[in-house]
């Protein structure tokens, strides 16, 4: 495996949309990331993040309304100077286009791949978003279901970029934004409407928290403006040690002729009250100062 695995995330997320292709690949290729996380490995080390699919498909299943308010701006572009901050918010602003378009929201789900657009021209992204992706998405907007197909061509372009041009910090900021605005929707969506199931997924970012941590540490004296954000997700990551974890075992399944054997075991998460409300505040803080 390589970055391409870790950073599969943010672009599955930015790549929303798909054409219409036969059905047993669009099956096939759905299947490959339904997983809860994905994992890869950037200099030896381990990372995991949450799956898109499984992300995207949990806010369409708490059946809530669309709230336009907790996406960041659009006309934010202009403020982004820093390769930091524009790389953040690009991780943002694809985790943006996956809430839209859980909520068919066609036209600002436009407005943002444009947005994603100028911002892939800065980070050296721009072949990933050129004018036949574009157009092929623009045609198939009202494609919601075919959220994987368009993304593993576009991605694979994008991955091959990150890893050739060595732009590993790109690759972590971008997997930092996006790992945070999730979190962010998450708790957002948890204050207006206090939910059990959005608070165990909440808990399950503890993990993904520790990851992006661990991707940021080495950048962290590259400039204060890096300090600053670092150091916001050390208190997000201490907040988190409020969550408990209980371990059910149960007995796993061997199938003999396949060779192979399903763990059945699972582990349920809990996170205290006063935690919740910690990382509700230090992640909005965090968010409105990386959008700001």
């Amino acid at each position: 495996m390589s970055i391409r695995n870790i950073s599969l995330y943010v672009f599955s997320c930015v790549m929303l949309f798909a054409c219409t292709q036969e059905q047993e690949k669009e099956s096939t290729q759905i299947q490959e990331f339904q997983s809860k996380s994905m994992v890869g490995i950037i200099d030896g080390k381990i990372f995991s993040v949450p799956s898109p699919y499984e992300f995207i498909h949990f806010i369409n299943e708490l059946q809530i309304t669309y709230n336009h308010t907790l996406i960041n701006p659009v006309n934010n572009i202009k403020l982004y100077e820093s390769n930091l901050k524009k790389c953040l918010n690009f991780g943002i602003y694809g985790v943006d286009v996956a809430y839209v378009s859980v909520f068919n929201q066609t036209s600002t789900a436009l407005s943002y791949f444009s947005v994603l657009k100028q911002l892939s021209e800065n980070i050296g992204l721009s072949q990933v978003f050129d004018a036949q992706t574009i157009e092929r998405l623009e045609n198939n907007m009202h494609i919601q279901d075919s959220l994987l197909i368009i993304l593993t061509k576009t991605y694979r372009e994008a991955d091959k970029r990150l890893k050739n041009e060595k732009q590993k910090e790109e690759a972590s900021l971008i997997i930092a934004g996006s790992w945070l605005e999730s979190l962010y929707l998450l708790t957002q969506i948890n204050k207006e409407k206090p939910n059990k199931k959005i608070i165990e997924k909440i808990a399950e970012h503890k993990y993904y928290a520790d990851n992006v941590l661990a991707l940021l540490r080495p950048y962290y004296d590259n400039s204060e403006e890096h300090k600053k954000i670092i150091d916001d997700i050390v208190e997000i990551c201490y907040q988190f040690d409020g969550v408990t974890s209980n371990y059910t075992y149960v007995e796993p399944i061997t199938y003999t002729q396949l060779k192979r054997t399903v763990i059945q075991s699972q582990t349920k998460l809990d996170i205290f009250n006063e935690h919740l409300q910690n990382i509700t505040i230090f992640t909005e803080k965090l968010r409105n100062t990386i959008i700001k």
